[in-house]
C-alpha cells in the first residue's frame, strides 16, 4: 500500500489497520471483507472490527446490495471536514480550557524538557516576562547554547525587548564580558564568590522556577508554584545582598 498515504492517515488520527482498510475501500470503490483482506493482508475477523470502528466514525458505510456484505469508503473530503469541525470546536472551547489550566492549584506543576531546542524554547518563554532573576554561568551556557547567549546580547544591545533582570554570575572572564555588553540596558549584575562553579542555571520568572542542567545531557525542569517562586526569590535576594557588585570600565 502507498506508504505516504498511510502515513498521512495515521497522522490524521487513524491507526495502522484503520488506515489500511480505508485505503483498500478507496481503491476498490466497494468491496467485501474477502477483497479487503487480500489488499490489506489482515485477517477477516480483524477487518470486521476495523470496519465497525470506521462506520462509527462515519468514514465507511455498509451497502445493501446482495447477500454478501459489502462496504464503501466515505469521501476523503468528509474526513477533512470532520477534522475541521473538531478543530473549530476545540478553538471555541480553548479559552475555557486555558482558564482551567491557569486556575491556581495547591500542588506545583512540573515539566521536564530535554535537548538543546527544548531549552532554547524555555529561555524564549522567560524572555517574554518583564522581569526575571538568574543564577548563571555564562561561560558554561556559551559552551552548550552559544546561540542563546548571542541572542541575549543582540537583543539587549539593540533594545528589542523590555526585560529587566537581575543576574548572579560566576566570576569568570566570559561572564564579566557578557555583563559589560548588556549592562547599559537596565540589567543588574553581581558576582558569585570567586571559585564558585555552576553546573545548574536557575531562572525565576512569574510563578515559575526553571532549573537547567548545563552539561551532557542538556535538560531543564520547570516548576510552576507561586510558593516555590517566592521562596527561591527570597534566597536569591539574600545571596544578592552578599554578592560582589561588578565594576565595569567605561572603555
Amino acid at each position: 500500500m502507498d506508504t505516504p498515504l498511510l502515513r498521512t492517515l495515521t497522522d490524521f488520527g487513524l491507526n495502522d489497520k484503520e488506515a489500511r482498510v480505508y485505503l483498500a475501500l478507496l481503491e476498490l470503490g466497494e468491496g467485501g471483507v474477502s477483497q479487503i483482506a487480500k489488499k490489506t493482508d489482515l485477517k477477516r475477523a480483524i477487518i470486521y472490527i476495523v470496519l465497525e470502528r470506521l462506520m462509527q466514525q462515519g468514514y465507511a458505510s455498509r451497502t445493501g446490495r446482495g447477500k454478501v456484505l459489502r462496504f464503501t469508503a466515505a469521501d476523503p473530503l468528509q474526513l477533512f471536514n470532520s477534522e475541521q469541525t473538531r478543530l473549530t470546536n476545540f478553538k471555541f472551547m480553548l479559552p475555557l480550557m486555558r482558564g482551567l489550566y491557569n486556575t491556581p492549584k495547591s500542588k506545583p506543576r512540573f515539566s521536564y524538557y530535554e535537548g538543546k531546542q527544548a531549552i532554547l524554547t524555555v529561555y524564549a518563554e522567560i524572555s517574554r516576562f518583564p522581569t526575571a532573576k538568574f543564577i548563571s554561568s555564562i561561560e558554561r551556557l556559551n559552551s552548550f547554547v552559544p546561540e542563546e547567549v548571542d541572542r541575549w546580547q543582540n537583543e539587549y544591545e539593540n533594545i528589542t525587548r523590555d526585560h529587566q533582570s537581575m543576574h548572579l554570575l560566576t566570576d569568570t572572564t566570559a561572564d564579566r564580558a557578557f555583563a559589560k555588553v548588556i549592562t547599559s540596558q537596565g540589567q543588574q549584575f553581581r558576582l558569585l564568590p570567586k571559585g564558585m562553579l555552576m553546573d545548574m542555571d536557575f531562572s525565576i520568572y512569574g510563578e515559575k522556577v526553571a532549573i537547567t542542567s548545563i552539561g551532557d545531557p542538556l535538560f531543564v525542569v520547570v516548576i510552576e508554584s507561586q510558593a516555590l517562586a517566592n521562596s527561591i526569590t527570597a534566597l536569591f535576594n539574600l545571596l544578592w545582598q552578599t554578592a560582589l557588585p561588578i565594576r565595569l570600565s567605561k572603555k
